[in-house]
């Protein structure tokens, strides 16, 4: 997958995808080719991107200590 990120905002971003595969996959004989695949990639990107930033407080909210004091 290759995808164009641009940072719009601070914690806003547009994303465009540009190529699904090297391999030249085409969904031009598939109707519901499109609507499927990049329903799936949406879906995938979003939980991940959530799954991340999710991550990312946790991350944050830990307090580093000495051990043993």
């Amino acid at each position: 997958m290759d995808m164009l990120i641009k940072r719009t905002a601070p914690g806003t971003a547009e994303v465009f995808t540009l190529e699904i595969t090297e391999l030249g996959f085409s969904m031009l004989a598939w109707p519901a080719g499109p609507p499927t695949v990049f329903g799936a990639l949406t879906l995938t990107l979003t939980l991940t991107l959530t799954l991340t930033a999710d991550r990312l407080r946790c991350a944050a909210r830990v307090v580093p200590r000495r051990l043993g004091g």
